[in-house]
């Protein structure tokens, strides 16, 4: 069993690296979407409310959901608040890596699983993979494709700023892999990693 951690900053292609390892035949999953699903279990819609206040409950709905929009204002604009919010969901994450991770064991012990995380450092999660592999653009290829996406140079700033400069990651990564150009690129630069790893 091979467990590898992909991780980076805002905007500078985790994901697609993902979506090409999953093309490749590898198991992945993104610590994103275990974070939005956990935003929609009761337990935890009654924490963040707890801790954020009322104003992150959506007004759009019969029963109590969670304002995705409203919760990233409050917690990028608020250090102490993100933090609590962490305390709330790392450990719960951390633990559907571990018992997906097992599960895929038991079924395949040969099996290779990618997770995408995009915290892997600054969370203490990168002692759970047997490789960390980080993805990386320049800080105006990452903004050029984000403000595609509708996002604001805003967005890109405070967002960045509560995230490990990717300078350091880099360093601590035991792969690199450089997003900065066209897809075709990116693809052969994640193939390559994947034959020294020797999982292609």
């Amino acid at each position: 069993m091979t467990a590898i951690g992909l991780t980076g900053n805002f905007g500078m292609g985790k994901s697609t690296v993902l979506h090409i390892m999953k093309e490749a035949g590898l198991h992945v999953f993104s610590a994103d979407v275990m974070v939005h699903d956990l935003l929609l279990t009761p337990s935890v819609i009654k924490q963040v409310k707890n801790l954020l206040g009322p104003e992150v409950i959506s007004k759009h709905s019969a029963v109590e959901i969670l304002d995705h929009k409203a919760i990233a204002e409050c917690i990028f604009t608020d250090a102490k608040k993100r933090k609590g919010l962490e305390a709330i969901l790392h450990p719960e994450v951390l633990n559907l890596i571990k018992t997906t991770t097992a599960r895929l064991y038991k079924k395949n012990p040969q099996a290779i699983v990618v997770y995408e995380v995009p915290l892997l450092f600054e969370a203490g999660y990168a002692d759970i993979f047997d490789t960390k592999i980080v993805v990386f653009t320049t800080k105006k290829t990452a903004l050029s494709r984000l403000l595609k996406k509708k996002f604001t140079e805003r967005d890109f700033n405070i967002r960045t700023r509560t995230q490990m400069p990717i300078t350091a990651k880099k360093k601590l990564a035991d792969y690199c892999i450089d997003n900065n150009g066209d897809l075709f690129s990116t693809k052969r630069r994640v193939n390559r990693v994947l034959k020294r790893l020797n999982l292609l």
